[in-house]
């Protein structure tokens, strides 16, 4: 290495080196490479042999080189291998966004990460974002370099182009516009709406505390509405009992009287000078008279019964109705059973901000058979 600050020349060591040309050594080629070290010095005869790998090791790819402008990512590898696999990795198109779902009425107000991959396939049309699946990662949960000894299946040519990026990034926008569609639930009952990313059943539980609050607000107005009507047929039931009680006590004194005249009518007849003298016949119209005085005082507290009867009667019909109008308002605000409008929201464009739309490369672990498990 020359070095214009250095006095002259000098020779420097690398701690390693990696040709491009064969591609990366896969496991088996290392370990047939280690075994000559382990062995010792070879004959001249098995010296003079070329190296060659185990015949059931795989042909691996080496990594595709690309363009300084078209950078790419590696998905992490999260899941563990077989006993004898493979790692290699597949080429997709990854698409990181923001999507934000704002509405007046009802009102929505939200954002929302999102993040898909489609493969990219050597055709007319690369890339189908209709095709796309959803990865559970952050952008920047992506990796920079690759797994160590790994294969690379081909990589289309389009992929290679920095300008079929910046289509792919507006197709993914038109794709997240058009198909990026959020359901909200909204109950009649109590016209709240559920939040965006809320499951149907988390917003039934939500709605389970102010079902309550409802019923017991409706049921309290329904109370106010029923008061006013059940006091005043108590009170009517109040008066209706103290005449009862008046009337009651007036056939008992009517009563008393009228067994007095007629004991009095009898004696006058029985030890008078005259039975048929002008005062036994008074004393005995007397008698009658009060005779009749206590059956009308008698009629009078069955009436009054009557009317008290009447009156609670009227006092549980107003009961049970109220009663039933409450049941009803049980009924009608009840989550757990109520039907659920549905309310569409979509983006607008200028809503969808994009993280990232590159290059990954998708890991899986292949068998000797070529059998491919995902390996993120």
């Amino acid at each position: 290495m020359y070095n214009v600050h250095e006095d002259g020349p000098e020779v420097f060591h690398t701690r390693w080196a990696l040709s491009y040309l064969p591609g990366p050594l896969t496991r088996a080629q290392i370990k047939t490479l280690t075994a000559i070290r382990k062995a010792g010095a070879l004959a001249p005869s098995e010296a003079a042999q070329p190296v060659r790998a185990e015949a059931e090791a795989p042909a691996l790819r080496p990594r595709p080189v690309l363009p300084p402008e078209v950078k790419d990512y590696f998905v992490p590898v999260r899941q563990a291998g077989p006993a004898g696999a493979m790692l290699s990795y597949a080429p997709a198109l990854a698409g990181f966004a923001d999507v934000g779902f704002h509405r007046a009425r009802p009102k929505c107000d939200g954002e929302e990460s999102c993040a898909f991959w489609t493969p990219v396939e050597d055709s007319a049309a690369p890339v189908d974002w209709e095709d796309a699946k959803p990865i559970e990662m952050e952008a920047d949960e992506l990796e920079t370099e690759p797994y160590a000894a790994a294969g690379y299946d081909s990589l289309p040519k389009a992929a290679a182009k920095a300008r079929s990026y910046t289509t792919w990034n507006r197709r993914f926008v038109q794709w997240l516009y058009t198909d990026q569609r959020k359901q909200l639930f909204k109950s009649p009952s109590l016209g709240m709406v559920s939040e965006l990313g809320e499951t149907e059943g988390e917003f039934r539980s939500r709605l389970g505390m102010a079902a309550r609050e409802e019923r017991d607000r409706l049921v309290e107005k329904l109370r106010k509405k029923y008061e006013p009507k059940i006091r005043r047929i108590e009170e009517r039931i109040r008066r209706a009992e103290a005449v009862v009680e008046r009337e009651a006590e007036q056939s008992k004194r009517q009563k008393l009287q009228s067994t007095i005249s007629i004991g009095a009518s009898l004696l006058g007849a029985l030890f008078g000078r005259k039975l048929a003298s002008r005062t036994n016949i008074g004393k005995a119209g007397t008698a009658v008279r009060s005779i009749n005085r206590a059956s009308k005082e008698a009629g009078d507290v069955q009436r009054a019964k009557d009317n008290v009867e009447a009156f609670e009667q009227q006092l549980a019909d107003l009961e049970a109705e109220f009663a039933e109008e409450a049941r009803l308002i049980e009924e009608r605000v009840d989550p757990r059973a109520e039907e659920f409008e549905t309310i569409e929201v979509r983006p607008k464009k200028s809503d969808i901000s994009t993280k990232l739309v590159a290059l990954v490369w998708l890991p899986y672990w292949a068998d000797e058979h070529q059998n491919r498990k995902p390996a993120w």
